[in-house]
């Protein structure tokens, strides 16, 4: 099992991920057409969002593998399905509130086949892939982890294939970077997060530490000052996102590593914080719905700050709602399995 205490950066960025989703697709379906004008900085601020889940998937995948004995295809299945199930759950639900009052079931089977009933379900067939081929990522790290000069090699090897994947393997049928094999540069973040699972608890200087924040801090601020952030794009990936988010990694691993979270207190803070990370697949899968809803409803709509923040906020509490409710029809599930398999063993 993986110690959650000891990685809270992952936590902690996935929280931050989260919420930056919800703001990135706030400003997309709500902000943008009330105010009818103009970019903003923040919307070009969270566009590391996807980035950042891609490399953290990557970073859990490698530590779960890690504690595994053996990699069974029944554990490939298992990681599968628990995003998979989740997604045809939401796939039915949006669909019936997006297309109210106009079903379709051949459209309904298309937005389902293709990952379209919501803008943002494409991550869910990215992440099906890139943990489907998992295993050879690991089992490749895992052989050469002691021979740099091979790990080396082999990060180039999976860089060509991203890149070759990402400029001329299209899949129109699927949107944004699901329309790359693997997600195209997905696939190197993905095997990026692998890597450094393999090495992050050997950086435990204090000087490797604060080197780290204070890099990931220039170079910001460098990536700010040059204007790079505008010129990023997320889906999948180019060169500015992959650096933008590797800042952002550095910095999240950096501070979560020298500042400690050790007294009761900040301990139990750190735990409320970090909920929506560890709960994120329900807000991604349910938040655009909820603006949807909002904008159809009229919820909301006047063009003001406070009404944007309770959007946001509202979007995320329904989506960790949705989580708890399927956590206690997960619970109930197991527990009538149980009972019937124990009236099974009893003569």
């Amino acid at each position: 099992m993986i110690e959650r205490k000891k990685y809270l950066w992952i936590d902690a960025l996935k929280t931050a991920s989260i919420i930056a989703v919800v703001i990135d697709h706030l400003y997309l379906v709500v902000i943008k057409k009330l105010l009818g004008h103009g970019d903003y900085i923040l919307n070009y601020a969270t566009l590391f969002s996807i980035s950042a889940f891609i490399f953290i998937s990557g970073v859990n995948t490698s530590l779960s593998m890690q504690s595994k004995d053996k990699i069974t295809f029944t554990y490939i299945m298992e990681k599968v399905l628990k995003i998979f199930i989740p997604y045809v759950v939401a796939t039915i639900i949006v669909y019936l509130i997006h297309q109210f009052g106009s079903y379709n079931v051949k459209e309904f089977i298309a937005q389902g086949l293709g990952f379209k009933a919501s803008a943002p379900f494409y991550y869910v067939l990215v992440y099906i892939e890139l943990i489907l081929i998992s295993p050879l990522l690991f089992l490749a790290i895992k052989r050469f982890k002691k021979n740099y000069i091979m790990l080396v090699v082999l990060y180039i090897a999976i860089s060509a294939v991203s890149y070759v994947f990402y400029k001329y393997i299209h899949m129109n049928f699927f949107n944004l970077a699901a329309s790359r094999l693997f997600g195209g540069t997905c696939l190197l973040l993905f095997f990026s997060g692998m890597l450094f699972a393999f090495f992050m608890d050997k950086i435990t200087s204090k000087i490797a530490h604060f080197s780290m924040f204070g890099l990931s801090i220039v170079g910001l601020l460098f990536f700010f000052k040059q204007g790079h952030l505008i010129d990023a794009w997320s889906n999948p990936p180019n060169q500015y996102i992959l650096v933008y988010t590797a800042l952002l990694i550095m910095l999240f691993f950096s501070f979560f590593s020298f500042v400690k979270f050790e007294r009761p207190f900040w301990s139990k803070f750190a735990g409320v914080v970090t909920i929506p990370g560890k709960r994120s697949l329900y807000i991604f899968l349910y938040h655009i719905t909820v603006f949807i809803v909002a904008a159809r409803t009229g919820f909301l709509m006047q063009p003001k700050i406070i009404n944007f923040i309770l959007l946001a906020v509202i979007a995320i509490a329904v989506g960790l709602l949705i989580s708890y409710i399927a956590d206690y029809i997960k619970k109930g599930s197991r527990a009538i399995a149980s009972k019937k398999k124990n009236k099974k063993v009893l003569p």
